[in-house]
């Protein structure tokens, strides 16, 4: 009993206690950090999918109002342009 009250053991006990509790958290901290790292990896994963997506659907209507702008030009070109309604 002697051996555990001596300064040189108690400062041995104390160091080994707090590099204990140094490693626990800095394997928490790591589990953690593992984690976010997925969820990042994730984040970039749906943010490319949505922008692939939005980037299509503009194309898909920029195709659409091309299409509408060539009818009605071809429409205009087709009427007769001093047409009369006479059914008034």
């Amino acid at each position: 009993m002697f051996l555990l009250l001596q300064p040189e053991t108690l400062a041995g006990l104390l160091i080994t206690l707090l590099l204990s509790a140094i490693t626990y958290f800095i394997k928490q901290l790591h589990i953690e950090f593992k984690g976010v790292v997925k969820e990042i990896a994730a984040l970039k994963s749906n943010s490319t999918l949505i922008h692939s997506e939005t980037r299509s659907a503009n194309e898909l209507l920029k195709q659409r109002m091309e299409f509408i702008e060539w009818r009605l030009n071809l429409e205009v070109k087709a009427s007769p342009k001093n047409k009369i309604d006479h059914k008034k």
